[in-house]
Parts: C-alpha cells; sequence; structure tokens
C-alpha cells in the first residue's frame, strides 16, 4: 500500500475543515509543544499546573474514543491527568518531543541516539503508570497520551497493530516494536519526510503520528462499514 496515499486517505479528506474530531489531536500535541516551557515556568513557581493541559487531554481522548465501556475516565473528571501531565513535563523526557528534534537524529550509525529515544520512552511510559499505579492504565491509553504530547510514538490500537504485523512489526508496544518502527521509517523515510502540515497554526505533522495514520489505514480501519 502506498504510504503517502494511506496518509492522505485521513489527512486530506476527514480534518480538512473545522471543527473535526481528528484535530483534537493536533491541538493537544500543538498545545503541549507550543508551551511546555511556560508550563513547567508555573509549575516551578506555584507548585501547580492550569486547567488547560488536562483539558485538552480529556478532550482529545474523548474525541479519540476512550471514554467508552467501562474505562476508569468515566469514573473521574479531568484532574485525573494533573499527576500525569507533571510526569510528562518532566526535563529528563526533554529527547521526546518531536517538534523540537527530527526523528532522523535518533538513526545515528552507531545507534547510541536510537537506544537512548526508546529508553527514554520506556521509562516515561514506566513512570506514567506508576502515578496512575490504582488505575489499569493499557497500552491503548499510554500510546495515545504519548502521541498527544511527545508525537513519540504511533497510538497501538487493533488496526495501526494490524497494520503492523503486515509489515512484520512486533505490534506489542515496547522496545522490539519502537525499534521496528525505526527500521521502517528508515526503508521508507523519503515518503514519509513529504510535507503534511499541520492544519492548525503551521509546522509538520511528526513522523509517528504520520506512521500511526499509514498503519490505522493498512490494518483495515477505513474497510470497516
Amino acid at each position: 500500500m502506498n504510504i503517502l496515499n494511506s496518509i492522505d486517505r485521513i489527512y486530506g479528506t476527514k480534518a480538512k475543515t473545522e471543527p473535526h474530531r481528528l484535530l483534537a489531536w493536533e491541538r493537544c500535541y500543538r498545545y503541549f509543544n507550543d508551551n511546555k516551557d511556560a508550563l513547567r515556568r508555573d509549575l516551578k513557581t506555584t507548585g501547580k499546573l492550569s486547567d488547560m493541559p488536562m483539558l485538552h487531554l480529556a478532550t482529545y481522548l474523548a474525541n479519540w474514543g476512550m471514554y467508552v465501556g467501562d474505562t476508569f475516565l468515566l469514573k473521574t473528571d479531568y484532574t485525573v491527568f494533573d499527576g500525569i501531565t507533571k510526569e510528562i513535563l518532566n526535563k529528563d523526557y526533554d529527547s521526546l518531543w518531536t517538534k523540537d528534534r527530527d526523528i532522523d537524529s535518533v538513526i545515528t550509525s552507531d545507534g547510541t541516539s536510537r537506544k537512548e529515544f526508546i529508553e527514554k520512552i520506556t521509562t516515561a511510559s514506566k513512570k506514567i503508570k506508576e502515578v496512575w499505579a490504582r488505575y489499569p492504565v493499557n497500552d491503548l491509553l499510554l500510546t495515545k497520551i504519548l502521541m498527544a504530547t511527545y508525537g513519540c510514538v504511533p497510538a497501538y490500537d487493533k488496526f495501526v497493530k494490524n497494520g503492523m504485523k503486515q509489515k512484520q512489526i512486533s505490534p506489542a508496544f515496547g522496545k522490539k516494536s519502537i525499534n521496528g518502527l525505526l527500521d521502517f521509517y528508515c526503508l521508507h523515510w523519503e515518503e514519509f519526510n513529504l510535507s503534511t502540515p499541520l492544519h492548525i497554526g503551521g509546522g509538520e505533522y511528526p513522523i509517528m503520528r504520520k506512521m500511526d495514520m499509514y498503519f490505522f489505514v493498512a490494518g483495515g480501519a477505513l474497510n470497516q462499514k
């Protein structure tokens, strides 16, 4: 399947006009990337965060189907995101903010940057689960949060995982799978680097979000009736 065509089936036709639910990801991603330094200053000065980052996460996750069934999110208000938002803003994870760093920089000849990138994702994921230790946090929720803040991984829903399987990439979120995604990017970097500008405010979609769109389509999502 053509990568560019797959991306365009979502990007080019479904989110051209506001307000569209797919733009909830853009708004959340842009908010965190554009305001992380100001949020850190507020946190350092007052020890608190404003409601805005938590509301962005809650709105995005609701639009992206995470407020359904028996999820714990339906039993909490948006302040449940306070602790994990503070963890996401931890400077230890600065290398994960894809708006500040081209993914090509994590793929080096000696593999050092790649290893660091994967380790940081693993550590951030573990810490978020620790902050939410009282709640059943699955990999789908976790990766949707990582994708809407750092933009460092795709969201591991059933269609994305189906698409990964077709390309012999491990569908289980973890080091092996992230390595497989980076290898896949190396093979198809020219297509993934064709311009895909954000609809809101300029800038570019991060590579892992493009992978999310590609594998979502490859996995059969748009064939569902």
